[in-house]
């Protein structure tokens, strides 16, 4: 199978709430490592299935054969009251695990960065990096019977760009795409044609919020709620609960194999872990560190571990001071003690960084940042210069959005203490954390989840991200990007990501002491949950032993 190179230094090796005043996750089977089923410079590659219920990262070993029928319930730790059944309106942990039940992506990607064929067969670029020219799986339908057609993906493209949606990918696409340039050529052909190069172009279709809908649908009442996966909606109640039921014209032949999925909230993270030891669910959302010794003790669940699966970090917004001063946002990362953090809030369970958004391990990690010790004598010399010789005194806000979270905002407040960063943390209620805090206070923790930095850095520290976390007013995040996306040169390419990520660890509003797994409660025989990068835990797959 042909790969790309444009994008072979994919090969190794890693949503949001809708935001008030705006609008604000089944990996696939065949194929090499890299843009698999992708070509450029005339090459072209493809795959003629796609295997959803194939694992990049799974937790759960399967014991012999799935079994076919039954149903599970999900226990919900985040649900929102301001949820909707939107797909390309990514918002968080429920969402991101009901939406890919019954929408799809183009393209899935593993965990080594290594994308595969879904509604899409195949893609290939011309030599440019300009234009990329997309090959749809025939005989695919929609939950209410029509056919997938590229006038569909060209909507679902074009919806992106909408205002009123704020889809965390519009920075990333409207960079090098304009609208009008993504045309159907045929019933099963989209050409984009980009107005700058993009080598990582086919990243984005692999990432929650780039779901494929219905061509002319803007609404998504339970109705019409018409994607092409493998369940179909049954009941939808935001912030309380949901439930899809079986697909039986699902492309992918065998597949699901459960009957129906169900998911019901319970914000109380005792009770998240409690419904799965007692029985009454089959899987949580992701739990904090200190309740697995509870799960794994129970005697009728297990623990699902993934490394490194959050981005789970500290926002500091330049629109406020004193975050609007490089020295202040200099001081509070080198007065941080990343072990410490990685120690007591996750309990080791997660891979350090440098303030940065990738993981040690990654490749496109810059490997002469390593891993920063706490410097608290050069912390202090910067609050100095930058007229605080007596120190700093912040409110942090954080949520239990997260297993992990709040543990990291209060390991993170004890270890800049010593630099005379005094950090009150202030935890706010889950529900409307993202309406209320996030985009809006100077200091406070958020997450996504772990993406190649060619898709993570457009979607909250490019200048043009619509999720501009960090609102640092420059544009040498996106120079260095799109330095990146220009070459098809691997080596270079990974040369340009590691200089753009050092810069972003050295001067921007993002501080991050590591990258925290993921864990959830799943009940034991629970099998064939997958975890597909920059998505959410996938039950395409999942079947009861």
């Amino acid at each position: 199978m042909s790969q790309s190179p444009s994008t072979c230094a994919l090969d190794r090796q890693v949503s949001r709430r809708e935001v008030l005043r705006a609008a604000g996750a089944a990996l696939a089977g065949a194929g090499a490592l890299g843009l698999a089923g992708c070509g450029s410079g005339g090459t072209t590659g493809s795959a003629s299935s796609a295997s959803s219920g194939s694992a990049s990262a799974s937790s759960s070993s399967a014991s012999g054969q799935p079994k076919r029928g039954g149903s599970i319930q999900v226990a919900v730790g985040d649900a929102s009251v301001s949820e909707n059944l939107d797909p390309q309106r990514p918002w968080n942990q429920n969402n991101a695990i009901y939406v890919p039940l019954a929408w799809e992506t183009l393209i899935l990607m593993d965990a080594a960065y290594g994308l595969h064929p879904a509604l899409a067969t195949s893609w290939s670029s011309d030599p440019s990096l300009r234009r990329w020219t997309f090959k749809l799986r025939p005989g695919v339908t929609f939950h209410d019977g029509s056919p997938l057609t590229a006038e569909d993906v060209v909507w679902s493209i074009r919806r992106l760009f909408e205002p009123s949606l704020a889809s965390p990918m519009y920075g990333p696409i409207a960079a090098v795409l304009e609208p009008k340039h993504v045309k159907a050529v045929d019933d099963h052909t989209v050409v984009a044609t980009l107005t700058n190069p993009d080598a990582f172009f086919p990243l984005m279709f692999a990432t929650t919020g780039t779901e494929i809908v219905k061509a002319g649908q803007n609404s998504f009442p339970l109705s019409k709620a018409y994607g092409t996966g493998p369940f179909r909606f049954e009941s939808f109640q935001a912030g309380q609960g949901w439930s899809v039921v079986r697909n039986d014209n699902y492309w992918q032949p065998g597949l699901p194999y459960l009957d129906e999925i169900r998911g019901v909230s319970i914000p109380d993270p005792t009770g998240l872990v409690e419904a799965v030891t007692s029985g009454q669910s089959n899987l949580s959302t992701s739990i904090s560190f200190s309740q697995v010794p509870i799960v794994r003790a129970s005697g009728n669940a297990k623990v699902l571990d993934v490394p490194a699966y959050f981005d789970s970090y500290i926002v500091m917004n330049a629109r406020h001071k004193p975050f609007d001063d490089v020295r202040v946002r200099q001081a509070v990362k080198l007065a941080d003690n990343r072990r410490l953090v990685l120690q007591s809030a996750y309990q080791n369970q997660g891979v350090l960084t440098s303030d940065t958004p990738a993981p040690e391990t990654d490749p496109f990690y810059p490997p002469s940042l390593g891993v920063r010790p706490q410097e608290i004598t050069t912390a202090r010399e910067l609050l100095r210069q930058a007229g605080y010789p007596n120190g700093l005194e912040l409110t942090l806000y954080t949520s239990d959005l997260l297993g992990g979270m709040v543990d990291m905002a209060v390991a993170f407040a004890q270890s800049v203490a010593a630099a005379g960063i005094h950090v009150n943390v202030k935890q706010h209620p889950a529900a409307t954390y993202f309406e209320q805090i996030w985009l809006v206070e100077a200091f406070y923790t958020s997450w996504v989840y772990r993406r190649h930095p060619a898709i993570r850095v457009p979607t909250t520290l490019a200048s043009y991200s619509a999720w501009h976390e960090t609102q640092i007013p420059h544009t040498r995040v996106d120079a260095l990007l799109a330095a990146a996306q220009a070459t098809p040169d691997p080596a270079l390419q990974k040369t340009r990501l590691q200089n753009l990520l050092l810069w972003i660890a050295n001067n921007d509003g993002y501080a991050s002491a590591a990258f925290e797994n993921m864990v959830l409660a799943a009940s034991r025989n629970l099998e064939g949950v997958t975890f597909p990068q920059a998505k959410g835990p996938s039950l395409v797959g999942a079947w009861l032993a």
